[in-house]
């Protein structure tokens, strides 16, 4: 049985082996995908970028751990703001 994978599947997975640095062999034993198949997407993908760049459209584990990080310290620092407004005269 032939699976189809969809394009979004696809670039997803490019995304884990180019910028998370993940081992196709070990990404195509996880999702059962044949390491061919993985390494043809690679290849595709980065003779695309060489021709034209573009915007990303999903985000790695990696950089939503950075997302919610950068997003936790926001709010940490805004409570702080925002408790000692009147202490350092900080309009809102």
């Amino acid at each position: 049985m032939i699976k189809h994978h969809t394009q979004e599947n696809r670039d997803y997975v490019v995304k884990l082996v180019i910028e998370e640095g993940r081992k196709i062999s070990d990404l195509s034993y996880e999702l059962e995908i044949w390491e061919s198949s993985i390494s043809r997407w690679v290849k595709a993908y980065k003779e695309k970028q060489a021709i034209e760049k573009g915007t990303e459209k999903y985000v790695t584990p990696s950089e939503l751990k950075n997302m919610e990080n950068m997003y936790e310290k926001s709010t940490v620092i805004f409570g702080f703001i925002k408790a000692h407004k009147v202490e350092f005269s900080i309009v809102m």
